[in-house]
């Protein structure tokens, strides 16, 4: 594969300008998603649907996330990042300005699909530009914080959602998305140079090899699944819980997105707990926190057989989200160190593969499971930690071969 060689010079200055632009950029993944989902019951009225395919707007937008991520890394590797980057931003902002102006739901569901298309684009690109600009202890330091700040779009957004939601109504939100998107792009353009040091040429031939190599792999694969998995508890949740909480328990979409904000911060705090247990064998971890996870979730399930109220709701499922967090970090980093040689295709394939999976599972279990009760959500809770666990004893055998 021929490389087109570019030696940097960046400054302090620039490389620190380039990663506060970065970590801006990073939430928009589960901003695009959690500010939205307060407003779900109100756009099933607008445009009068059901709940079923309100929820499907959220899913879509994963499945074009998945599959835009598949790709992009071939691509900001022959074409470069901050092109990608400026462009992909913009067309998100236009999408996002398109919805509120519209009056069909196929509309609404195609240009949603095409705003996860251009968020698998700038993500992909942002992660890429934390690689070419550090290395050694340092690049290791700001991947911690990567995490950090993707963390942060499922902690911060359904708070911004709800208060958009009752004050402005649902549309508001794509606006905010719009105007935010912008401004980064213009802050992209006037901060951000171009990183790639070597701009590769699209070969089929290495591409196949490349892919060939990492999807052979069983045990990638396997630990793909569970990170679809693990995040479809999230994903189940925001299904779920928007129309358990607000319509069946009554509550408004401000204190819905106040739950949901606790949600993000169980995510968080369950990725920030692997910095505490780096010296525990992989396998070790992943089989306490899944038997934890099919243990809380049969407790959640007997608990609200006599019991329905927010507590029933919040308390396991705080503990159910860190853990899912916790899962998923173990499994990113483990997909990731898999191959090295490919660290980027394989972020990409793993993310992609991910959220497809996160797509087909939430959307299946929210599908079929009422939004009404208690143990509808621990049951897709459970379903999901038993998959893990399967899943973790197939990943298990092959590592002891």
């Amino acid at each position: 594969m021929s490389n087109q060689q570019v030696v940097h010079n960046f400054t302090n200055r620039q490389i620190n300008f380039m990663a506060v632009c970065a970590f801006l950029i990073i939430p928009m993944s589960g901003l695009a998603v959690d500010i939205y989902v307060p407003s779900l019951p109100a756009v099933a009225k607008y445009f009068h649907i059901s709940e079923a395919l309100t929820q499907v707007t959220v899913t879509i937008f994963l499945i074009a996330y998945a599959l835009s991520q598949f790709v992009a890394g071939n691509i900001i590797d022959a074409y470069g990042r901050r092109k990608i980057t400026i462009a992909s931003l913009l067309a998100f902002s236009l999408f996002s300005f398109c919805i509120p102006q519209i009056d069909s739901i196929g509309m609404l569901l195609l240009l949603r699909f095409f705003q996860g298309l251009c968020v698998g684009f700038f993500m992909v690109s942002k992660r890429a530009i934390i690689v070419d600009i550090y290395s050694g202890v340092k690049l290791q330091s700001m991947l911690i914080y990567t995490t950090v700040a993707w963390s942060l779009g499922p902690i911060i957004a359904p708070g911004i959602g709800g208060y958009l939601q009752t004050f402005f109504g649902w549309k508001s939100c794509f606006y905010f998305l719009a105007g935010y998107s912008f401004v980064l792009a213009i802050l992209e353009f006037i901060f951000v140079p171009e990183t790639i040091k070597s701009k590769t040429v699209l070969s089929f031939t290495n591409i196949k090899s490349a892919y060939g190599e990492i999807l052979s792999s069983s045990k990638f694969n396997f630990a793909v699944l569970s990170l679809g998995f693990s995040y479809a508890m999230i994903m189940l949740f925001n299904l779920l819980g928007a129309f358990l909480i607000q319509v069946t328990l009554g509550y408004t979409p401000i204190e819905y997105g106040h739950y949901a904000l606790i949600m993000g911060f169980a995510w968080m705090c369950g990725g920030l707990a692997n910095r505490r247990l780096l010296s525990l064998a992989l396998m070790t971890k992943m089989r306490s926190a899944v038997i934890c996870a099919m243990t809380l979730a049969l407790i959640m399930f007997l608990v609200g057989l006599k019991s329905e109220n927010i507590y029933t709701i919040l308390i396991p499922a705080f503990f159910m989200h860190c853990l899912a967090g916790f899962i998923f970090n173990n499994y990113f980093a483990y997909c990731l160190s898999m191959f090295p040689r490919y660290a980027g295709t394989a972020g990409g394939i793993a993310g992609s593969g991910a959220y497809v999976v996160t797509f087909i599972g939430s959307s299946v279990l929210a599908g079929v499971l009422p939004s009404s009760a208690v143990t509808s959500l621990a049951t897709g809770y459970f379903i999901l930690a038993v998959a893990c666990w399967l899943l973790y004893k197939k990943i298990n055998s092959q590592i002891a071969r």
